[in-house]
């Protein structure tokens, strides 16, 4: 995929939610993309990046109630991550996913994660 395809098609990050961002461009099943947002640390194993900085993980047991626009992220290195505003890197999965070590869902997940 064409990162600058990505960015330029699916505008500013707080324009759209990210996961639609990743949607409209075919990702969902595996697909490796970039995201620009702000990255939070939630746990010591994951992530969430979402378009705001105010916007983060729901803690939910609910699918349902996981928001369209935060992506829960594994990194692949979490020493390598850097809070903040930043673009990163990873295989793109959209559907339920329930993280055992927290008990907690999310719908829309980024795996592998690394800085680009």
């Amino acid at each position: 995929m064409d990162r600058r395809a990505f960015i330029a098609g699916a505008g500013a990050a707080v324009a759209a939610p990210i996961a639609a961002q990743a949607q409209t461009t075919g990702a969902g099943k595996g697909e490796t993309v970039s995201i620009r947002g702000y990255l939070k640390r939630v746990t010591n194993h994951y992530y969430v990046i979402a378009p705001t900085a105010q916007k983060t993980d729901p803690k939910t047991t609910n699918y349902a109630a996981w928001p369209t626009d935060v992506v829960r992220v594994y990194p692949k290195d979490a020493g390598k991550m850097t809070l903040g505003l930043v673009t990163i890197k990873g295989r793109f999965y959209k559907g339920r996913q329930m993280d055992a070590a927290s008990g907690t869902v999310a719908t829309v997940v980024l795996t592998d994660a690394v800085m680009n």
